[in-house]
């Protein structure tokens, strides 16, 4: 049974469409902040029809959510001897912030129309 993640982070840099394949899928960093000491980084895949249109929203700074992700698990060993982990997400669904309010939305409501 292969494992199932959701992950909420920032992106690191603007998303990117790239092919594989004849595949279209978008491509992006996304880092998340664990009790403000340690910033993990995973590298996002999401195959889906629907990626090249999410492609404009991804930009870097913007927080999204994953879910129901499958993660892979890498580590390898440079020439110098180090060695890194590499964290790879496949994502089955992407989670945008909800939109922000239309200027006019977010006016306060003067004082003599509350209605109470």
């Amino acid at each position: 049974m292969p494992n199932n993640i959701s992950i909420t982070g920032n992106l690191t840099k603007d998303s990117e469409v790239k092919s594989y394949q004849d595949q279209t899928f978008l491509a992006f960093t996304l880092a998340d902040n664990i009790r403000g000491d340690h910033t993990n980084y995973y590298d996002v895949v999401y195959f889906n029809k629907g990626a090249e249109k999410l492609e404009p929203f991804c930009k870097k700074g913007m927080q999204v959510t994953i879910m129901g992700g499958t993660l892979k698990i890498k580590r390898n060993k440079k020439d110098d001897g180090n060695v890194y982990t590499n964290v790879n997400v496949s994502a089955r669904e992407i989670v945008l912030p909800p939109k922000p309010k239309d200027e006019d939305n977010s006016k306060p409501i003067e004082d003599d129309k509350i209605p109470f």
